[in-house]
């Protein structure tokens, strides 16, 4: 049985470890967090061994450990914890806080950095994985199961990690307010919010349904729909007027953007 220690046990680290052991046989659970109640949760829900008072056994017991911490408490946390972590395969979520940044922290050459979205917390995340050079292949193995137990994961170049928040753990914001838009638009027509938010989120997931099992990419699926002089092909021109693929184009770039400032 393999042992996965996760270091904060708030919702993007319980989302990671349910999807585990939701998905997987095998593994076992040890935990450090400050909070009492969050504690409770993964001894009493998730069998999980409470090392908060008696670290060693963790960085002992774990065959990698996930820091699933804000990136602001990992300098204190590394030089706490550094005698243990240099040892040990280290698994992180915290955005903003690059490879190199992290082996210096914490002295192991086995690191993955792990950018995974909200949507984690129901098994939808996309999550991007970067490894550091000294990454085994058990490690990378056993990782990588971590991070599909919630989602989708691609291992990907460090380089790119900006580029899958800004199309991923950030955009899934911009598709929420998406939603809303389409749902107001509805009110806006007459149809209560409620009813409205209803049909938005059915056309979102034939939208994505339709995508996957046609084959066809999202732009010859618009030309299916629009009929000439119709309906559809008027709504789509006041998207186009008013800068509306544009508009998602640079929230994507901003939020890109914005994560490799994070890093320089």
């Amino acid at each position: 049985m393999k042992t996965i220690g996760i270091i904060g046990f708030g919702n993007m680290g319980e989302a990671m470890i349910s999807g585990l052991l939701d998905r997987e046989s095998g593994y076992s659970l040890s935990v450090i967090e400050k909070s009492a109640p969050r504690r409770k949760l993964a001894v009493e829900t998730y069998n999980a061994e409470d090392c908060t008072d008696t670290p060693e056994k963790l960085f002992a017991s774990a065959d990698a450990v996930v820091l699933a911490i804000k990136p602001q408490d990992l300098p204190a946390l590394g030089e706490e914890f550094y005698s243990y972590t240099e040892k040990l395969p280290l698994i992180s979520i915290a955005a903003g806080v690059n490879l190199e940044t992290l082996k210096e922290l914490f002295g192991s050459d086995q690191i993955a950095r792990f950018m995974p979205s909200l949507a984690a917390s129901v098994g939808k995340s996309v999550t991007g994985i970067s490894y550091s050079d000294g990454c085994s292949e058990e490690f990378k193995e056993l990782s990588f199961t971590v991070a599909e137990s919630f989602g989708l994961a691609m291992e990907m170049p460090e380089r790119l990690i900006p580029a899958i928040i800004g199309i991923s753990g950030s955009a899934i914001a911009y598709v929420y307010e998406f939603v809303n838009a389409l749902a107001l638009g509805g009110v806006k027509n007459g149809i209560k919010y409620d009813s409205s938010l209803e049909v938005a989120l059915d056309v979102l997931e034939g939208a994505v349904s339709t995508i996957r099992s046609s084959g066809m990419t999202p732009g010859e699926l618009v030309t299916k729909v629009c009929s000439p002089g119709g309906t559809t092909i008027q709504g789509i021109s006041s998207l186009h007027e008013d800068g509306f693929t544009a508009t998602v184009m640079r929230a994507v770039d901003a939020a890109a953007d914005r994560a490799r400032d994070l890093e320089s």
